[in-house]
């Protein structure tokens, strides 16, 4: 995964770890945590955190470890791409998760929401002003996932709203 010898080493206490925390197998844990790390540029020398988010993310969560490797798949680059930490996509996925939705389709609904929420479009923009809301307000490259759930939340928005903002796949799960 592009870890010299010793950050093998030093990753290799925190896999497993997180391996013997969520009941999985030694090569998921290390697979899930390697392609995580790339995904949001951080080095060995977090290892122990990653392993720390993600045995929380499976214990609180309807993610067993294969299901979260999954998703993360998806989540994990959009996630990173708009400058979210490990911490705040993990959890924004896990609620996907907790809609029942399996691993690689958790992932992909928030992928999905967070692209749908960056691209503006005339009709998007007319369905938030019926909410008092802008595109500015759920702009993910301004809020975490978790302020613009909070600020849709609060403006009362039906499923057919969330649908037109969020796009016609993630849209209801939003809502």
């Amino acid at each position: 995964a592009g870890m010299d010898t010793n950050e093998v080493i030093s990753a290799t206490g925190p896999a497993l770890h997180l391996a013997g925390a969520t009941g999985t197998q030694l090569h998921k844990s290390t697979k899930l945590m390697a392609a995580s790390m790339a995904q949001f540029g951080d080095g060995a020398d977090q290892a122990t955190r990653y392993a720390d988010v993600f045995t929380a993310t499976v214990n609180n969560s309807l993610f067993t470890t294969e299901s979260l490797m999954e998703g993360m798949k998806y989540a994990g680059t959009v996630g990173a791409g708009f400058g979210y930490t490990l911490e705040e996509t993990a959890a924004a996925v896990a609620m996907f998760a907790n809609l029942g939705l399996e691993g690689s389709m958790a992932g992909t609904q928030l992928r999905m929401a967070l692209q749908a929420a960056a691209t503006h479009t005339k009709k998007k923009e007319a369905t938030l002003k019926q909410l008092g809301l802008t595109m500015a307000d759920i702009n993910p490259e301004m809020h975490s996932f978790e302020d613009i759930m909070i600020k849709v939340g609060a403006a009362g928005m039906s499923t057919s709203q969330a649908m037109e903002i969020f796009g016609k796949r993630s849209g209801a799960n939003i809502a």
